[in-house]
């Protein structure tokens, strides 16, 4: 089994967001958050009933214009796509001009800032 320097089993690959890994902290914390490491993002992420909520992204290679065909890619996997507490200005920008609408969800830590896209 092949694993990172930081000794995590890949545990399975996604077509579009590459290995995935589980997440020592979401293991403890129960979240099922794993990480992701693809040809142009890491990031963690986790399934639940065909939805794809994406907890933090990194792009390997900041200004490429890949993200727009990233999230095409996942929304003809995934019919929800959320996007959980975005701080980074450019990507506030740009989930809003692909489409995502912005929503307030409770969470057990309190208020969550959701983005989310639904396929019709």
């Amino acid at each position: 089994m092949k694993a990172t320097a930081l000794n995590l089993p890949i545990v399975g690959v996604h077509p579009i967001l590459g290995d995935l890994r589980p997440d020592p902290v979401g293991n403890a914390l129960g979240t099922g958050f794993m990480r992701f490491n693809g040809p142009h993002f890491d990031g963690l992420c986790r399934e639940a009933g065909g939805c794809l909520d994406i907890l933090a992204i990194a792009s390997k290679n900041p200004g490429s214009r890949h993200l727009r065909d990233f999230i095409d890619a996942l929304q003809a996997s995934y019919p929800r796509l959320r996007f959980y507490e975005v701080m980074n200005p450019k990507l506030y920008v740009y989930l809003s001009t692909f489409g995502f609408d912005a929503f307030e969800e409770w969470g057990t830590d309190g208020p969550n800032l959701v983005w989310e896209r639904h396929l019709e």
